[in-house]
């Protein structure tokens, strides 16, 4: 298994640990007044009585701002009093980014010779710039550099190639242009599909 494979695999394990622990339920706010007053006397804990609800988490994501660049730490969020999704003190829903903020996971840039997948670039108005020459943005359906000649990239599994540093990407499909097994000089395209 080659070092940019292990990168790759490695990428899209972190963004499911992130995923993951975005679920987690985190206290709420302090949101109590001091007084008692208003209050139902049952927990005091600001969680309105739900017991640990946890049915609002998984539709959102709270990030420390929406113009922190991603991937940026994450902001466990909870389920307020009423049930709905609620992010802590100064935190932002992901949801209310704009669809350019550099705290969305989207667009990427997918460089037009070597096939690596890079965030694009973040500007100082917090937004997503255009993605460097050379390079095209793509909001999913990975990374085929148009010169490998192939629409999806398990069609390169096992085909020669010359350029250690190619890479094509597909969902969860990864290829990298590596030394053969037992063939020293030769390189081939060497795929693997990760299945969840």
């Amino acid at each position: 298994m080659s070092h940019r494979y292990k990168i790759y695999v490695s990428l899209f394990v972190l963004g499911l640990l992130v995923g993951a622990c975005n679920h987690e339920l985190a206290p709420p706010p302090v949101t109590g007044t001091g007084n008692g007053a208003g209050g139902s006397g049952a927990g005091g804990d600001g969680s309105g009585g739900q017991g640990g609800n946890t049915s609002c988490l998984g539709r959102d994501s709270c990030v420390p701002s929406c113009s922190q660049y991603f991937p940026g730490s994450f902001v466990s969020g909870y389920c307020d009093a009423t049930g709905a999704f609620a992010c802590p003190g100064e935190s932002a829903r992901l949801s209310s980014c704009a669809p350019n903020a550099c705290a969305q996971f989207t667009p990427t840039c997918c460089d037009d010779t070597t096939g690596i997948d890079m965030p694009a670039p973040c500007g100082a108005d917090g937004l997503k710039q255009a993605c460097p020459a050379g390079s095209h943005a793509h909001s999913g359906g990975g990374c085929i550099p148009a010169s490998l000649g192939v629409t999806h990239c398990l069609e390169l599994r096992d085909q020669p190639c010359t350029r250690q540093d190619q890479y094509c990407n597909e969902g969860a499909t990864f290829c990298d242009c590596a030394p053969a097994a037992g063939d020293a000089g030769a390189m081939t395209w060497q795929c693997a599909t990760l299945i969840l």
